[in-house]
């Protein structure tokens, strides 16, 4: 025999109260989740602009480039990664280059033991023009830079000077 129920009006789950507990739950949901999201996208915000306590005014302020006397050679000392983080370099174009490793001098390789990331740029002496080395220490390609510095050069003739 089939028999139906009659009562479902008077089911619990349909009652006032319940409603109004089920839209207080649903509404401490809501409020929760934002308040997460907000507090995510500020703490983001705020590791990513100071990622280990990094001090970009004091770190700028310090000597960290210098031309060689004979104008031959620009070395570039930094403080290396931080949490992470890590220089990288761009040239705006190719009138300076990298020095391969046999071409650094032992006066060189000495003042790179003070530092923890060290690059030298050298010219070949039929170069002339203007070139812009950017550094950047970032963390991986998609994400924004902590420090990002520039260095305006002017080269003639293979000697390196700041534009």
């Amino acid at each position: 025999m089939i028999s139906f129920r009659t009562d479902i009006g008077k089911n619990k789950y349909n009652t006032k109260k319940t409603s109004r507990r089920w839209k207080a739950i649903i509404a401490l949901n809501i409020c929760l989740a934002v308040l997460c999201a907000a507090t995510f996208v500020a703490s983001a915000f705020t590791v990513r602009a100071n990622a280990a306590n990094y001090d970009t005014e004091k770190a700028a302020a310090e000597e960290w480039y210098h031309i060689s006397d004979d104008g031959k050679t620009l070395s570039v000392h930094l403080d290396g990664s931080v949490n992470g983080y890590e220089w990288k370099y761009g040239l705006s174009n190719s009138n300076i280059r990298e020095k391969r490793f046999i071409e650094i001098t032992d006066e060189e390789r000495a003042d790179d033991q003070e530092y923890e990331w060290n690059v030298h740029f050298t010219s070949d002496p039929t170069e002339t023009g203007d070139v812009i080395l950017t550094l950047q220490c970032i963390k991986n390609q998609e994400s924004g830079s902590i420090d990002t510095r520039t260095i305006p050069l002017h080269v003639q003739n293979g000697i390196l000077t700041l534009n």
